[in-house]
């Protein structure tokens, strides 16, 4: 099925069969995410020769998410541990942790942790506020306790974090994406544009787009510099809804569609979108609003994770996004076209054209133009005409 808004699907064991990879083709996706953090290079390399195998002619884009500075606790004696709201654990380095200590190897953020600060554990599941610091160690009140267990991720929205956006592993995946010509580079916990620029320069001379995941208030104040830098955007609103308040991110990612299609800069909602369908086969009314409303804002494409990696229902979860957006399509409800400007250059000025003549009742039937680079087409793309753009190269 072809859809107007794109959809990104990322692979994993529910989806990396060569069958799966064309059923979900054929049900509508088009571009595939690869997460590095968390393959091998030798299934990355295999599952991107199935996906050039069965797309063959097809335009299908293949995404490499980059790992990134990411934080993650060390590992339990017994595996987990019972956290008791009201008790303190000490966070330090070290072997194994217990329910009185848990082990955080990474000295620089245990540095930048201060008395007051409140940070979280497993995507928010597990809450603690700190109560006293030193250089190697960190006490914490368990504020919203539980059963936790390995490796779980760590966010620290009031530390002043200034870890470098590129680690030791990224560097490998970058060379394999390059080896292997992936069409994008999605790039994890942006914080302002020296960060993109310093990706930039390791792939210089390869055709890969940047995208830049806005996850980090840092990002939302510097999201002007980061949107001039970046190719395109992606709202990841999965650590974001952590490091802002949960109620402020429909605003913020109204906030950053918008100003992403009024630069003509592609943008990725991402995160949660059909989450109950990693287990049913039929989403909730609620996350189908979702879906639609972000449609609706004008996102260039929305992305399912978990849904088609380790969901038992990966096809049926993009055959949802790609029925919801025909639904909105078929009406015309797609509600973001940007006012014209005064044009600043000829692409500006063509691109306004065209829109104008998009709106009247010519029946032509779709928009067809010669592009070297692309800009021309996302220039045209941004004021959401009907009928279907072709760029020519």
């Amino acid at each position: 099925m072809q859809t107007r808004t794109k959809i990104v699907a990322t692979l994993g064991p529910s989806s990396e069969s060569q069958q799966a990879i064309a059923e979900l083709i054929e049900a509508g996706a088009t571009v595939f995410r690869l997460n590095a953090k968390h393959s091998e290079p030798e299934w990355l390399e295999g599952i991107i020769a199935r996906i050039r195998a069965v797309a063959g002619r097809r335009n299908v884009g293949i995404m490499l998410d980059l790992k990134g500075p990411e934080i993650r606790i060390g590992e339990f004696e017994a595996g987990h541990a019972e956290l008791k709201e009201g008790s303190t654990v000490v966070f330090s380095p070290g072997e194994l942790g217990s329910q009185q200590k848990i082990i955080l190897n990474d000295t620089r953020v245990l540095r930048k942790i201060k008395p007051g600060h409140t940070f979280y554990i497993d995507d928010g599941k597990f809450e603690f506020r700190a109560t006293s610091a030193s250089a190697g160690s960190v006490r914490a009140k368990v504020v919203r306790g539980g059963k936790i267990s390995n490796h779980k991720s760590v966010n620290l929205p009031d530390a002043d974090l200034d870890l470098p956006v590129l680690e030791k592993k990224d560097f490998e995946m970058i060379r394999l994406g390059l080896k292997n010509q992936v069409d994008f580079f999605a790039l994890s916990f942006v914080r302002n544009r020296g960060d993109i620029q310093s990706l930039r320069r390791r792939i210089a001379g390869s055709r890969a787009k940047i995208i830049a995941k806005i996850e980090r208030p840092q990002a939302i104040g510097n999201f002007t510099e980061i949107l001039e830098e970046a190719d395109a955007i992606m709202v990841a609103r999965g650590d974001l809804g952590i490091e802002i308040p949960l109620t402020e991110v429909p605003l913020v990612q109204k906030d950053l569609i918008r100003k992403a299609r009024e630069a003509a800069k592609p943008v990725i909602t991402a995160t949660q979108m059909l989450e109950s369908m990693i287990e049913n086969p039929r989403p909730t009314r609620a996350e189908v609003s979702d879906v639609a409303n972000a449609i609706l804002d004008g996102t260039d494409a929305v992305m399912l994770s978990a849904e088609t990696a380790i969901g038992h229902y990966p096809v049926e979860a993009v055959r949802v996004m790609a029925q919801i957006d025909e639904s909105i399509n078929s009406k015309n409800l797609r509600g973001f076209r940007p006012a014209h400007q005064k044009p600043g250059n000829t692409t500006e000025a063509v691109s306004q054209a065209v829109d104008t003549l998009s709106r009247y009742p010519l029946d032509f039937k779709a928009i067809v133009l010669l592009t070297e680079t692309g800009r021309t087409a996302r220039m045209i793309a941004k004021f959401e005409p009907t009928q279907p753009i072709y760029g020519i190269t």
